[in-house]
This record gives structure tokens, C-alpha cells and sequence, in this order.
């Protein structure tokens, strides 16, 4: 998927959190996070429940869940998780992963002990060391009404491989545990790139999951936000996810105007030469703009209609070129430094680029990155309202 997939910002990569200190010096640290409309509390459910054959990990079931689908409702007999409980990262597996800390309706800390072997290996001061090869910690922090930020933590020990074999491993009868063989046999400088990615790929598709199933169970409550859009499986294959975001210091209302009107856009795109209004009446569900967008070394035409609009929250979007077909969202929020924009995409490609989607999806990321870094640069450079005199009686 896109690097922008699941970006946590640079205060949420800094900031302390529950189970930090289970790993003190790590080998490496990942957090993701990810941006649900729901309430925490319609989030927390779906992740006391995780585990293979419990309600699966929502990411790819044929890997980490034996094959089985991954739950699609609030199961009520999985709602209560204790220290020391087993949330099994693969069917009957007894050791992983571990609840090492729980802080109810806001953080589940999850653990992967450190074997018996590799324990009594240990000799000098590091035999008083903490004993866990992995942490992986999720929070649920709010984010204004109905919404929430879920993100997630992992933590790898020093001592992530010790006592295992790529010979031990790879008798295993999943493919995560053949996987895992692999990575015990690669040079240091390639373990942490490639674990790395195989994570990133995994968790971002378990937040989506999370996302996806906490929004469409409130939707019987929260009527004005719109269905997440259901991508058909025989597309999942070549459609590509792009997702990200940017703070801009300026009032979210005036980031929202000037997002909202498209003809704005080739002021902070450069590969926009152009967007024109084509439909009748204010800006809303419905509108429509035609623009010419460089592609190429040459230009290409392409139409935007607007299927959602929720002044200063959410723009839902449909943009057609002749090379793909792009769905997504827009949402604003609030926040102490200005206004938070995030974007989540689906980009479906036409012809060939069916067969590089990974590649469309990375190109896409790096193109909307640039994009709203360009909208943040056009704005902040504007001067600050200058505020005006209070009239005197």
C-alpha cells in the first residue's frame, strides 16, 4: 500500500504510551494511526474482541486467522479481557500475544514473552532485564463528537530472534511462522526494512478493519455520515489506498472554503492548469468541476463531482480521468495548531495499471502529499486576520 497509508503525525510518533516501558530500548518502534468516525466507546468493542478464533484480526483471515473470516459483529461472550489473557496471534497459539496491560474503553497493551531458552541464556545485568521480545499497544483517544483516533504502537526488543531458527520456524504450518524463519536468517541492516513492511501491510489493513466495522455500526446513529464505501472483492486486487494528512495553521473554516471551491486548486497544484464550475448553484452534494491536469510530459482531462458535503467536516468526492477512477474523503477537524485535513482515497486503474496498483498507490501517496503540502505552504503564507477594534459606546 501507499507510504501514506496510516500515517501517525509527528506528536503522536513522540508522545508516551501505555507499555512503553515493557520494551525500554528497543530495536525498533512503528506507531500508526488512523482516524474513525465513531466514538470511542463504539471503537473499544472491536478491539477487546481480537485474536485468532476469537474474532479474527480483521486484516487478511488466510494468514492470521486459519482461513476463517474475521468477525463482522460485537461478539458480547469476547467483551471482558484481563491481565494475562491470551489474544492467540495465530489459531492455537498459547504464548502470543499476551494482555499485558488493559486501561478500559482506552488502551489494550499486547505482548510476546520472551521464551523460557532464550531467559536462562541470559547472564550478567541483562539477566534483570524486561522479558518480552514484542509490545504492541492501542489507544482510542477522542477526537471531538463522534470521532476518535486509534493508534498503535509496536515495540521490538533486542532480543525479538533470540532462540529462534529459521530451521525452527519454518516447520510451521502457517505462513506467518515460514515468514518469520525467513527473517531469522536475513543480515541485520535487511531485518528491520522488511519486518517492518510486512507490518506495515498487515496492521494498516487491521486499522482499516477496525475503521470500517465501528463506522457502519453507528451508522443507524449518526445518519448525516456517510456509508464508507465498499470496494467489491475481485477490485480489492487492484485497487490502491491512499490515505494521509496535514495540519495547516489556519482556522478550519477557511481551510474547508478553499478546498470546498476546486477552482482554488491550480493556486496550490501545480499539476492542475485548471478547474472550472460546471454545475448550477452553491457549492454541495452534486456539484461538479471539469479541470486539465499535467500528466505525463502532456495533460489529461478530468471531471470531480462531490457526493458528500458537510461544511466544515467532510467533501466526498468522485473524480474520473481517462487512466483511473478515484473515490474518496476529505475530512476537517479542529485543532490547537489550526485545522487537521485528511485524505483517504481509492484509486481505481484502468488498462495496464491494474497490474502495477502498488505502484499507482505509492505514486498517488506522494502526490497528494504534495498537494496539501502545497495547500499548507499557500495558506500559512497568507497574513493573520487583523483583529479588529471593539467599538466604544
Amino acid at each position: 500500500m501507499a507510504i501514506e497509508l496510516c500515517r501517525a503525525t509527528d506528536d503522536e510518533r513522540r508522545r508516551p504510551l501505555p507499555g512503553d516501558a515493557l520494551v525500554p530500548d528497543p530495536m525498533g518502534v512503528i506507531t500508526h494511526a488512523i482516524t474513525i468516525d465513531a466514538p470511542p466507546e463504539d471503537v473499544w468493542p472491536w478491539l477487546v474482541q481480537l485474536g485468532a478464533g476469537r474474532a479474527g484480526w480483521y486484516a487478511w483471515d488466510r494468514i492470521d486467522n486459519g482461513g476463517v473470516a474475521s468477525a463482522r459483529e460485537i461478539v458480547p461472550a469476547l467483551q471482558q479481557v484481563a491481565l494475562g489473557d491470551i489474544m492467540p496471534s495465530l489459531p492455537g497459539a498459547r504464548d502470543s500475544f499476551v494482555v499485558g496491560e488493559v486501561i478500559p474503553g482506552r488502551a489494550l497493551v499486547l505482548t510476546v514473552p520472551l521464551e523460557p531458552a532464550a531467559l536462562a541464556a541470559r547472564t550478567g545485568p541483562d539477566a534483570s532485564s524486561p522479558t518480552f521480545r514484542v509490545t504492541w499497544t492501542l489507544v482510542v483517544d477522542p477526537l471531538g463528537p463522534g470521532r476518535s483516533r486509534l493508534i498503535s504502537r509496536g515495540r521490538v526488543s533486542r532480543e525479538w530472534l533470540a532462540g529462534r531458527t529459521g530451521d525452527d520456524v519454518r516447520r510451521g504450518s502457517f505462513l506467518i511462522e515460514r515468514v518469520y524463519g525467513l527473517l531469522a536468517r536475513l543480515p541485520y541492516r535487511l531485518l528491520l526494512p522488511v519486518a517492518g513492511g510486512g507490518h506495515y501491510l498487515m496492521e494498516s489493513r487491521m486499522l482499516r478493519g477496525v475503521q470500517r466495522r465501528a463506522e457502519q455500526a453507528g451508522q443507524t446513529v449518526v445518519a448525516s455520515r456517510p456509508m464508507p464505501r465498499r470496494v467489491p472483492a475481485w477490485k480489492r486486487l487492484t485497487t490502491a489506498h491512499v490515505e494521509g494528512e496535514v495540519v495547516i495553521a489556519r482556522p478550519v473554516d477557511e481551510v474547508f472554503d478553499v478546498v470546498a471551491d476546486e477552482r482554488n486548486e491550480p493556486r496550490y497544484n501545480p499539476d492542475m492548469l485548471r478547474s472550472d464550475l460546471v454545475s448550477d448553484g452553491p457549492i454541495g452534494p452534486g456539484t461538479r468541476f471539469e479541470a486539465e491536469m499535467r500528466l505525463r510530459g502532456g495533460t489529461t482531462p478530468m471531471s470531480i463531482e462531490y457526493t458528500a458535503y458537510d461544511r466544515p467536516r467532510r467533501i466526498g468526492s468522485t473524480s474520473h480521468l481517462s487512466t483511473m477512477e478515484i473515490h474518496g474523503t476529505l475530512t476537517f477537524e479542529p485543532v490547537p495548531a489550526g485545522a487537521r485535513l485528511c485524505w483517504a482515497w481509492d484509486i481505481e486503474p484502468r488498462g495496464f495499471l491494474k497490474l502495477v496498483s502498488p505502484l499507482v498507490a505509492m505514486m498517488g501517496g506522494r502526490l497528494e502529499r504534495r498537494i496539501w503540502t502545497g495547500l499548507k505552504h499557500e495558506l500559512e503564507a497568507r497574513p493573520a486576520p487583523t483583529p479588529q477594534p471593539v467599538a466604544r459606546a
